[in-house]
C-alpha cells in the first residue's frame, strides 16, 4: 500500500464530496454492527465479563481501524472508482501481494461459514423443531443461488440496509439487557416469551426512522419512501435510530415489568379459598 503512495499529498488532498460525514459514520457503524450477532459465539469461552468485553472490543477495534486505513490508502493512492478494481491492483503489486490476496481469499471462507451458521441458528429460534443441519443446508443453498443470481456490485447500499436493521436491533437488545440488571439468566433465555411485541415495536420505530432519514434497499422500496425523506447530507441516520429504539425499548420494558408485577400481586387475591 505504501510503495506507490504519496502520503504527504494524500494528507493534504481535499475531499471530493462522494459521501457526507454522516453517511461515512453510518457506513463504518454498519460494517461493524452486522457482525454483532456473532459476538456471543466469540465471548462464550471468556472466563469473566471483563475479559469478554476487552477481547471483543479490542478484537473489533484494531482490525477495523487497520483494514479501513489500508482500504482508504489503496483507493486514494491508486485512484480507484470501482470495488472490482481492487483485486487486480493488489495482484500487480508484487509476488508478496499475490500471496496476500490468495491468503485473503482462503480466509474469507470462514466468514461465509459464520454467516451461514448464524442465520441457521437465528432461524431455529423461530423453528425450534427444525433440524439444524437441514437449516444450514438450506441457508447455504439459498446464499449460493443468491450470489450467482443477485448483482451485489452496489455493496454500499447493502451495508446501509444492514445498518438500518441491526443498529436499532442492537439498541433494543442493549436496553433489555440493562433493564434486567446488565445480566441475562438462563431463565431469561430459555423461559422467556416467544414474541416480545413491545421490543419489536421499538425496533420497528428505529428502523423506520433510519429509513426516513436515509432510504436504503431495493429500488421499489426507496422509490416509495424517498419523497418522504428529508435526506441527511450532513447528519447520520444510525445515531438517531439507535437513540429512538433504545429509549422506546427502555420505557416499554419498564412499563411491561410494572404491569407484570401488578398482575402478580393481584393473582393470589383471585384464587378461591
Amino acid at each position: 500500500m505504501l510503495d506507490k503512495a504519496d502520503l504527504h499529498a494524500l494528507w493534504h488532498q481535499p475531499g471530493t464530496g462522494g459521501v457526507s460525514l454522516g453517511q461515512g459514520i453510518d457506513l463504518v457503524i454498519a460494517n461493524i454492527v452486522s457482525w454483532t450477532p456473532l459476538a456471543a459465539d466469540y465471548t462464550r469461552f471468556a472466563r469473566d465479563r471483563r475479559s469478554a468485553f476487552l477481547g471483543a472490543g479490542v478484537g473489533y477495534l484494531v482490525p477495523t481501524v487497520w483494514c479501513f486505513g489500508i482500504g482508504s490508502l489503496l483507493v486514494l493512492s491508486r485512484d480507484l472508482s470501482e470495488p472490482t478494481q481492487i483485486p487486480n491492483v493488489v495482484a500487480t503489486g508484487s509476488v508478496l501481494a499475490v500471496v496476500a490476496l490468495l491468503m485473503l481469499t482462503v480466509d474469507e471462507s470462514d466468514e461465509a461459514f459464520a454467516d451461514i451458521y448464524s442465520t441457521a441458528v437465528s432461524l431455529q429460534n423461530l423453528l425450534p423443531q427444525a433440524s439444524q443441519r437441514l437449516l444450514i443446508a438450506l441457508v447455504a443453498t439459498t446464499a449460493t443461488v443468491g450470489a450467482i443470481v443477485i448483482d451485489l456490485g452496489n455493496y454500499l447500499t447493502f451495508l446501509y440496509l444492514l445498518g438500518s436493521v441491526f443498529v436499532p436491533l442492537f439498541a433494543v437488545l442493549l436496553a433489555d439487557w440493562l433493564a434486567r440488571g446488565a445480566h441475562y439468566s438462563e431463565r431469561d433465555v430459555f423461559e422467556g416469551p416467544r414474541v416480545r411485541w413491545p421490543l419489536l415495536a421499538a425496533w420497528a420505530a428505529g428502523f423506520a426512522l433510519y429509513q426516513w432519514l436515509s432510504p436504503q434497499g431495493p429500488s421499489w422500496w426507496t422509490d416509495q419512501v424517498e419523497h418522504l425523506s428529508p435526506g441527511h447530507a450532513t447528519l447520520t441516520a444510525s445515531l438517531p435510530s439507535f437513540a429512538l429504539a433504545f429509549c422506546l425499548a427502555s420505557v416499554l420494558t419498564r412499563v411491561d415489568s410494572l404491569g407484570a408485577a401488578a398482575r402478580s400481586r393481584r393473582e393470589p387475591l383471585a384464587r378461591p379459598r
